[in-house]
This record gives C-alpha cells, sequence and structure tokens, in this order.
C-alpha cells in the first residue's frame, strides 16, 4: 500500500498496520456494516496510534479491493494471518476488528474466529464498542428545527449541549488568531443554500474580511449533507468573504480527505 511505504518504508511496522486495516475492513464487510456508524468507529480508530498514514480515499480503496473477495475472503485471511504472525500483533488486530463489529454479527465472528484460531489468540469476551465521531444537531442540514443559537445552547441536553459550548470556545481562539479588529457578527447564522440550511457557527469579521466559520470540537465531524454541499457554497462566497473551520483533534479522515479539495483561495483550515 503507498501510504505504508511512504510513512513507514515497508518496515516490518507497516505490514503490521496493513494487516490490522485489513483484517478491520474486511470484518466490517462481512458483517455488512460499511455504514457510517461503522466508518466513523474506523476512522477514529485510525487517527490514533498505531495508525499513521493513510487518508480515507485509500481506506476506500482497501474496501473496494477486499469487497471483490466477498463473501469468503479467502486470499485476505490468508494474507492478513501471514503477516499477524510474522510480527506477532494478532492479539491487538482481532480486538480492533471485534470492537469494531461488536458482537451482534454472525458471518463477522465466523471470519474472526477463524483467524484468530489460525493464529491461537482467543476472541475477547467483552466487546464495548470503539467510539465514533460525534455531529452537533445544531449544524445538521436536514434539523427540522430552526433555533438561534442562544435557545438551542439553553435546550441542550449534555452531548449536544458540549458541542455547542465548545462553539463559544472556539469563537474566542479564533478572534485571537485573527487580529485585534476582529469582531463576533453573529453566532449560528443559517446559510440557505440548494434548498438545505446550512450553519455557521459563527460570523467574524476583521480587516481580513468576513468569516463564515465552522468549529468542530475534539471527536466531532461533519455532516455528510455538509460535505455534499459545502463546495458549492464556497464557490459562492463573495470576494471578501471567506470560509474558515477550525478543529480539534482527533479529526475524521473522512473530512480530512474531503477538506483537502477545497479552493485554498476561499478557506482556510486551522487546528485548535
Amino acid at each position: 500500500m503507498p501510504w505504508m511505504r511512504s510513512w513507514f518504508g515497508g518496515t516490518p511496522q507497516a505490514e503490521v498496520q496493513e494487516a490490522m486495516l485489513e483484517l478491520a475492513v474486511l470484518t466490517l464487510l462481512a458483517a455488512e456494516r460499511w455504514d457510517e456508524v461503522a466508518r466513523d468507529r474506523l476512522g477514529r480508530a485510525l487517527a490514533r496510534p498505531p495508525f499513521a498514514g493513510p487518508t480515507w480515499a485509500e481506506v476506500e480503496a482497501v474496501a473496494s479491493r477486499l469487497a471483490d473477495e466477498a463473501p469468503l475472503f479467502t486470499e485476505a485471511r490468508d494474507r492478513v494471518e501471514a503477516k499477524l504472525r510474522a510480527h506477532a500483533h494478532a492479539e491487538a488486530a482481532i480486538a480492533l476488528a471485534a470492537r469494531l463489529v461488536g458482537d451482534q454479527a454472525a458471518d463477522a465472528d465466523f471470519l474472526l474466529a477463524d483467524v484468530a484460531e489460525r493464529l491461537e489468540v482467543e476472541l475477547p469476551d467483552a466487546r464495548p464498542p470503539l467510539p465514533g465521531f460525534e455531529r452537533a444537531r445544531f449544524d445538521d442540514p436536514g434539523d427540522p428545527d430552526d433555533l438561534p443559537f442562544e435557545t438551542a445552547l439553553g435546550l441542550a441536553e449534555s452531548g449536544e449541549r458540549r458541542l455547542l459550548m465548545h462553539k463559544l470556545v472556539a469563537t474566542r481562539h479564533v478572534l485571537a488568531r485573527l487580529g485585534a479588529w476582529a469582531r463576533v457578527a453573529e453566532l449560528g447564522r443559517r446559510l440557505p443554500h440548494e434548498g438545505l440550511v446550512l450553519r455557521a457557527d459563527a460570523v467574524l469579521e476583521s480587516d481580513r474580511g468576513r468569516h463564515l466559520c465552522r468549529f468542530l470540537a475534539p471527536g466531532e465531524a461533519l455532516h455528510a449533507t455538509e460535505r455534499r454541499v459545502l463546495p458549492s457554497l464556497v464557490a459562492s462566497l463573495r470576494p471578501d468573504e471567506r470560509w474558515l473551520l477550525a478543529h480539534g483533534q482527533p479529526l475524521s479522515p473522512v473530512d480530512e480527505t474531503f477538506l483537502a479539495t477545497l479552493p485554498e483561495d476561499t478557506t482556510e483550515i486551522i487546528e485548535l
């Protein structure tokens, strides 16, 4: 895989990571769970050690290649077994794959049990699901509620409230970066576009122009609809406007791949 060679130079560590990724993806495919929840869990796992380097486009390429080996994944299982046996990371790889699907996937269990038996390790009894990425309802273009930011914050329960409170903290940080003349023009601006309503978490004005800001807390991701519509929204901005995204870590690999496609002259991506 190119990203393994470029980041790790074809080392044993690279082979271990490739095998772990391959086992994780084929387990999800065997469980027929290549959905947003599963991709979020996998993306969150890939954003942390021991993984480093793969873009989501490369992960999708792995999934596409493995899908051609369904439903038995015989050759994939042989590859994974050989690499993990050579480098002694079988237990960690099996545990990662098991936690991606939980305990409700018989087909995946059969596949994992076979690989585990070959490698002489046991499937874990407890399989707490891996954490995925959160998304604020306030930013969902499909949310029927049309609430001002202050009202949404007052009504929010704990998870949503944490994401909304982060927007206030992020606003202060970005204001400081924009300079002494920066000010808040509005919080939670509605942005009607292509029959949907996106949100600018904050509209900030400075001597550099007008910034339509979107803030992602650590472990938060964009909505799929936002990714679909944002390119045309960004293309429609006035010359004095920019779309600014400020994010914490880990950033979703799906979002990272998407953000790299936005034009640099009208967008700004910063890490808080």
